[in-house]
């Protein structure tokens, strides 16, 4: 099966994964990573580049990244990319790419334990549709990313 949106990559959390709990009892998780690149220029040095990725995880495999990863933890994850804006405090409308992702795999010993060593964590159910990620202007005010 081919699949028209998917993404998949492997990086370091630049902070802590940040948790929601919604009132309608789904859990956000939320964290970037970055993503390197090396390649080597014209003149034969090696040169890294960084992108960092906006990575969302809902409900499962939310609540295995709220236990396990903290900044710096070396993942891979997979997903589908996602377009979106929203207006901030003062009216102004910002667009945003972040990354839906439905498995990860803890790829550092350091932050695994039995229960998720080396193996892809994927949740049972899959990602959101956009309308069941729409929050309320309540709970967009109340996320802490």
């Amino acid at each position: 099966m081919l699949l028209q949106n998917n993404c998949q990559f492997i990086g370091n959390l630049g902070n802590d994964p940040e948790v929601k709990h919604l009132k309608n009892e789904k859990t956000v998780v939320n964290f970037n990573i970055a993503v390197n690149e090396s390649y080597k220029n014209k003149q034969g040095e090696k040169v890294t580049t960084v992108d960092w990725m906006r990575i969302v995880l809902w409900n499962g495999v939310a609540s295995i990244a709220e236990k396990h990863l903290k900044k710096g933890s070396k993942i891979a994850v997979a997903g589908k990319a996602r377009n979106r804006s929203y207006e901030d405090k003062e009216g102004v409308t910002k667009y945003i790419t972040e990354y839906i992702c439905d498995t990860i795999l803890m790829l550092d010993g350091k932050n695994t334990t039995a229960e998720t060593a080396n193996f892809p964590v994927t949740t049972s159910e899959p990602a959101p549709s956009v309308e069941e990620t729409q929050l309320t202007p309540e709970e967009i005010d109340d996320l802490p990313f």
